[in-house]
């Protein structure tokens, strides 16, 4: 319209929204064939690719609500055929642009994704009445176009499903005489095995790291799933170069076992000889220096009455100690004497913790503690050789459990067992090292070297786990991994491969297949161990299958050119068409 054509006083009355104002000429003006033609512009002007993609996704989700609408009374928000011709002059600009277009392919396929999920839907008659429902669901311009949708519709969803069970089973035949193919079976095989448990199974492949440093955890360690542990046994033991793997792998496991623990476990002989070099000479020390007599002499009473509580074999032994030793004693009125008497009440309390004797150990542990006070106040040296003693003594004694635990935990072979590892860590351990009723792994051994006990013990329950978990359920799987691959995703019932007249049929094929893909399977067989052997790759692989089966279908229409259902067919012609 030409705004020159109208005066001032149309203008205003024009700006104001006041018609009623309006000249003749300008209401002329107005209703002349120009002034009702509709503006054209184009709505993607200054947006950029991605906001075209966007919007033809919009398109798709909008284009739904208007189909419906047009089945609607304008009473209840209906669209009329005009009103959809309108909408799809204005939209005409978005869908002749690429990411327009895309977009609206994108938001099609969106919108008919969850219809896979209905039952039935991967069926011919399923696929076909989603898809009619689908293309029912898209707006035309008149019903002609409305129909054409709901035939399209119908048609390209019964054809979807045949066309995907096809590309299955061509693929399925291919897959095993390729790696990726083949790596894709694995993971495959590997998922089915963890059931139901497979997400928390990737997360423990994902999280299991070494508990012990060189003992690489397999696949079945550290899933915490019996029939992955089953196998694992059963692919290992279909390959002599996968047998000889595990093998090596547990006897790697077994050193680092014993590695950590020796690790762990101090020099006996070289903590012995420091010990004897320092707290030898303050017992030389205290033995020169003899007792202080002023000292003695104050507390006289207290030493007679302690003396009486000495049975005399004690003292017996102690002289024989002595001789033994080459310093032969007098009389136990000297440091040297009261030093192997001292001896002599600590061979007593160790025969009786041997013998599981609590009490009469106690008692002279009693006995003991009283001697010791007394003797230290006569002769402080003692007492500070006596602590030097017992503070070297640490390492000594703590290796010397430890090299029991490493002993007693393993086998006539030299592997580190579970059971017999557990009972080699416990209290009784260090007891019978310490000779001390009261002693216990936890208060004899270092914070560290607690720890490292307890990671070997966890890492060898979880390797006997591997090896025992799920006995009873191996099966020839894994060495027919390519045929069950192609009968799988054929889609034949387990049922009617194992009997009946279909069974046999069955069989023959399962022959023919062994002869035509031995080779793969053997290749199968071998990768699927090499998996189970690292657990990051294998969670890999599954991680590769965990698609669900709808973004499979997804997935694959796509590749075809269709959809999930095919039932999104009608809305991309009509892109096509506008």
């Amino acid at each position: 319209m030409d705004l020159t054509k109208l005066s001032d006083a149309d203008l205003i009355a024009l700006q104001s929204g006041d018609l009623s104002k309006l000249s003749n000429a300008g209401l002329n003006a107005l209703a002349s064939p120009k002034a009702v033609q509709q503006p054209t512009y184009d709505p993607t002007e200054g947006m950029s690719g991605t906001e075209k993609f966007l919007a033809g996704a919009g398109k798709a989700m909008v284009d739904i609500g208007r189909g419906v609408r047009q089945y609607l009374p304008n009473s209840m928000g209906g669209l009329s055929n005009d009103d959809i011709a309108e909408a799809r002059r204005l939209d005409a600009p978005l869908m002749k642009t690429g990411a327009g277009t895309a977009g609206n392919i994108v938001g099609n396929v969106a919108m008919a994704a969850p219809s896979v999920m209905i039952p039935g839907a991967a069926t011919v008659t399923g696929g076909a009445t989603i898809g009619a429902l689908y293309g029912a669901a898209q707006p035309g311009v008149n019903a002609q176009e409305r129909a054409k949708n709901v035939a399209l519709g119908g048609a390209a969803g019964a054809v979807v499903p045949a066309v995907q069970t096809a590309y299955k089973v061509g693929k399925s035949f291919i897959e095993p005489l390729y790696k990726g193919g083949r790596e894709n079976i694995v993971g495959r095989a590997m998922a089915s095995a963890s059931g139901d448990n497979v997400d928390e199974v990737i997360r423990n492949l994902r999280s299991g790291g070494e508990l012990v440093p060189g003992s690489a955890p397999t696949v079945a360690e550290v899933s915490g799933v019996p029939s992955m542990a089953a196998l694992q046994r059963s692919a290992t033991a279909t390959s002599p170069s996968a047998t000889n793997a595990m093998q090596a792998r547990q006897a790697a496991q077994n050193q680092a076992r014993i590695a950590a623990l020796q690790g762990v476990t101090p020099d006996v002989a070289a903590a012995k000889a420091a010990r004897s070099s320092q707290a030898g000479a303050l017992y030389n020390q205290a033995r020169g220096e003899g007792l202080d007599p002023a000292i003695a002499q104050s507390i006289a009473p207290k030493v007679a009455e302690l003396m009486n509580r000495v049975p005399d074999d004690l003292v017996a032994q102690a002289r024989q100690l002595a001789q033994v030793s080459g310093e032969p004693i007098s009389d136990m009125g000297s440091v040297q004497g009261a030093h192997y008497l001292k001896k002599a009440i600590d061979a007593r309390i160790s025969q009786a913790v041997r013998a599981g004797d609590n009490q009469t150990a106690e008692v002279y542990g009693g006995l003991q503690k009283s001697f010791l006070d007394v003797l230290e106040q006569m002769n402080p040296t003692y007492g500070a050789a006596r602590q030097t003693y017992a503070a070297m003594s640490q390492p000594v004694t703590q290796g010397k459990v430890l090299e029991q635990v490493a002993q007693r935990g393993q086998n006539f072979r030299g592997d580190l067992t579970p059971a017999a590892f557990s009972r080699a860590m416990g209290d009784k351990t260090a007891q019978g090292v310490t000779r001390m009723p009261g002693a216990t792994m936890q208060n004899t051994l270092a914070p560290d070297q607690l720890q490292t006990l307890k990671n070997i013990q966890a890492d060898l329950l979880r390797s006997d786990f591997a090896q025992n978990a799920g006995r009873g359920a191996g099966s020839d799987t894994v060495q027919k991994l390519a045929y069950s691959n192609m009968m799988d995703q054929s889609g034949i019932p387990t049922m009617l491969r194992n009997f009946g007249p279909a069974g046999v049929i069955g069989n023959v094929a399962q022959r023919a297949g062994q002869v035509v893909y031995k080779d793969a399977n053997e290749r199968l067989a071998a990768e699927l161990a090499e998996a189970l052997m690292d657990p990051k790759q294998a969670a890999k692989l599954m991680e590769g299958q965990m698609v669900t089966p709808q973004m499979k279908a997804l997935i694959k229409n796509l590749r075809l050119g269709g959809t999930a259902a095919g039932a999104s067919l009608p809305g991309l012609v009509q892109a096509n068409q506008e």
